[in-house]
């Protein structure tokens, strides 16, 4: 059986209301060209050659019992067969 995730959530936009208009996103995105200047010096001899093109994020709540939020671990998923979907 291929590799299946079920996302119940909505996305996180600009656009799309998910919150109280006090609380609502606002995302500013940048790609890695632009934003490589401040990526470098955390990784000595990174080029920009390294940095990957298109690439999927899943970011997975922890659970907490009566919270309304809790912290997530992010991980990027490399897949050929994802990168053939696009």
């Amino acid at each position: 059986m291929p590799r299946k995730f079920v996302d119940l959530s909505i996305y996180l936009e600009n656009d799309v209301l998910s919150d109280p208009p006090a609380f609502a996103p606002k995302i500013e995105y940048f790609t890695h060209e632009q934003s490589f200047g401040q990526i470098a010096p955390f990784f000595p001899g990174l080029a920009k050659e390294d940095l990957p093109d298109g690439f999927y994020i899943s970011c997975f709540p922890h659970k907490i019992r009566g919270a309304s939020a809790g912290w997530t671990r992010a991980v990027a998923i490399f897949d050929d067969a994802l990168l053939a979907t696009r």
